[in-house]
């Protein structure tokens, strides 16, 4: 089993403020996209082709950020380039085959959010543990019968180059071959996720 790339996730402290500066560096305006109830956190899209898109991901100032995502979000200094998420289908099965890896997992959890256009959306991930790599893995989406945020989100930007960057660089890269994950790692004095996108202002790289 082979995964697609599903979606880039930007950390920013401030949703409006992370928005302004994206759309100043490609020429395009994320959307919002909607706010995940007890996660603390809300979000804006742009598509980065077919089948993938970024995620402009902020803290939501309505909900109670304590231990929330949200929280970790709004002490960012930088806007910076989080993790990423893996197109799968049937997780309870891809949670086997992560835990014969030797990872940990709970299990798919069920996530859901309303659109501004009041549609809602629904998925599952599964999230990777057992290990000391953080985010340097990446998560794994399904998103059932939902339709993908990349069909309707705004355009003009394509995905060009994605990297990994970490300090063991073969033993990283090790496990993302054990898991069947296509990603090129790269050594780097820390961990760093590095994307390439050509735009309608030329190309532009976020880390």
């Amino acid at each position: 089993m082979t995964f697609a790339l599903d979606h880039l996730l930007w950390g920013v402290p401030d949703l409006d403020e992370g928005v302004a500066h994206l759309a100043q560096l490609v020429g395009v305006e994320p959307v919002p996209g909607g706010e995940h109830p007890g996660f603390g956190t809300r979000n804006a899209l742009l598509s980065l082709g077919a089948g993938v898109y970024l995620e402009v991901i902020a803290p939501d100032p309505l909900q109670d950020l304590g231990g929330t995502r949200g929280e970790s979000l709004a002490a960012l200094a930088v806007p910076t380039l989080l993790t990423f998420a893996l197109r799968a289908s049937d997780l309870p099965r891809l949670a086997l085959q992560v835990e014969a890896a030797g990872l940990l997992t709970p299990g798919p959890v069920a996530m859901s959010r309303l659109r501004p256009d009041r549609r809602r959306l629904a998925w599952e991930v599964l999230r990777l543990g057992g290990h000391p790599y953080g985010d340097s893995l990446p998560f794994f989406i399904d998103w059932l019968e939902s339709e993908h945020p990349s069909v309707d989100a705004p355009g003009g930007c394509a995905l060009k180059g994605f990297e990994v960057g970490y300090p063991e660089q073969g033993a990283l890269a090790d496990l993302y071959a054990k898991l069947k994950v296509d990603v090129v790692v790269v050594a780097a004095p820390e961990p760093q996720l590095r994307a390439t996108l050509e735009t309608p202002v030329g190309f532009v790289t976020l880390d």
